[in-house]
């Protein structure tokens, strides 16, 4: 059983953000959509994610 608390966001969700963030909207517009912090958003593009499962990392927006 994990631990700790759920994420805020989906898997399919940080995706769409990271894409969204790419494509040049701001955290803060990015977070609200989502109802969750500017700061969620900004570290998803540092790089600081949680893996979809125990056995899979995900490795999206190489170079973030």
């Amino acid at each position: 059983m994990r631990s700790g608390p759920k994420p805020k966001l989906t898997y399919h969700q940080r995706r769409e953000a990271l894409a969204r963030r790419e494509a040049g909207e701001s955290c803060a517009e990015i977070g609200r959509s989502y109802n969750v912090s500017h700061s969620t958003i900004s570290r998803l593009r540092a790089g600081r994610r949680r893996s979809p499962c125990r056995t899979h990392r995900w490795a999206a927006c190489d170079g973030y």
